[in-house]
């Protein structure tokens, strides 16, 4: 059983290398039927990942309560660091996420 183990875990160490390895993407990506389907599988990874940073910058909005504070007032990112207690330049990328997906 231990055998069987370890070389579960030495193929998989080999697959996670060949995927990550851009020979094998740049071979994959020319053959059409490999192509849709890494094309497919990239898009599926990329909506979860976008999905993740939608909430997380919703709940920070929320959070922090800058969503009230900007529909009462117009404020810049310093004006807003100074409400929240952070730092400037996070409050500017805070902004730019949250107009970025048009909160």
């Amino acid at each position: 059983m231990k055998i069987l183990r370890r070389f579960r875990t030495i193929l998989l160490h080999w697959r996670n290398s060949m995927i990550a390895s851009s020979r094998f993407q740049s071979s994959v990506a020319a053959v059409p039927f490999l192509r849709s389907i890494a094309r497919k599988d990239g898009e599926k990874l990329y909506d979860i990942v976008a999905g993740f940073v939608y909430s997380q910058t919703l709940l920070a909005l929320v959070e922090l309560d800058i969503i009230c504070e900007l529909s009462k007032n117009n404020l810049t990112a310093k004006e807003i660091a100074a409400k929240c207690d952070i730092e400037p330049e996070k409050a500017k990328i805070l902004c730019q996420s949250g107009a970025a997906i048009q909160l």
